[in-house]
């Protein structure tokens, strides 16, 4: 797995870098990238949308899945959900830290969660899968 953004010259170019090498060290592997795509109407840096598409080509060739993240809308779920009058960097990366963190979960974790109905509470007891030799 694999986080990076993709509109400055370190996420893009060395991330994309790494990404391939990655990929041709260890081929086998599934690689999983979370690449944050940067703002369109407002940017720090006025090349983030050609880092972003020279870094499409190393993503498409080099990772086995790719979650796009829009920096917009991690913006916007921060204000409109979240009721945040200036999301700072921190709390969206927190968002991005949230989202990726469910996907992955079981292989961090191992045990696996278990959502009981009849009891409506958070978070949901952990259960052990356990298999027993005969």
């Amino acid at each position: 797995m694999m986080m990076h953004s993709t509109a400055g010259g370190t996420g893009s170019g060395l991330g994309s870098f790494l990404l391939e090498r990655l990929n041709d060290r260890f081929p086998k592997k599934l690689i999983q990238t979370y690449s944050v795509f940067p703002n369109a109407e407002s940017g720090d840096v006025v090349v983030a949308p050609y880092n972003s598409l020279l870094s499409l080509k190393r993503l498409a060739n080099h990772a086995d899945s790719v979650v796009v993240l829009d920096n917009a809308a991690l913006a916007r779920i921060a204000a409109d959900r979240l009721n945040f009058d200036n999301p700072s960097f921190a709390q969206t990366n927190q968002l991005v830290r949230l989202g990726s963190r469910r996907p992955t979960q079981a292989l961090a974790d191992g045990p696996v969660l278990v959502w009981d109905r009849s009891r409506p509470s958070w978070p949901p007891r952990r259960r052990r899968c356990v298999t027993r030799a005969t």
